[in-house]
């Protein structure tokens, strides 16, 4: 996710580092 930083979709950035995180927090809940 870290690599579409340059490509200027911050909109899009977030979603995916958000829904990373999101899964990432209900795996270890």
């Amino acid at each position: 996710p870290f690599l579409l930083i340059g490509e200027g979709t911050s909109e899009i950035q977030k979603t995916i580092i958000s829904r990373g995180l999101l899964r990432e927090y209900r795996a270890r809940s």
